[in-house]
């Protein structure tokens, strides 16, 4: 976690958004945000958006998809 107040607020966010996709990955497909990202470690199936992403490791129910 960032040590500074400003940076935790942020840190923060991005834990909820990541909780959010887990319980629902096609989430991550709704948002413009999404275009920034050029890879993702994923515990769940890849969003439909992701699908045509290289997996770049997989091992214990954990991928790496790379744009």
């Amino acid at each position: 976690p960032p040590y500074t107040a400003d940076g935790l607020g942020t840190w923060w966010e991005r834990v909820d958004q990541v909780a959010a996709f887990e319980r629902d990955p096609e989430a991550f497909c709704s948002g413009n945000w999404a275009g920034d990202i050029d890879w993702a470690l994923l515990a769940v199936a890849p969003p439909s958006c992701m699908r045509e992403w290289a997996v770049l490791a997989e091992d214990g129910g954990y991928r790496v998809v790379q744009r």
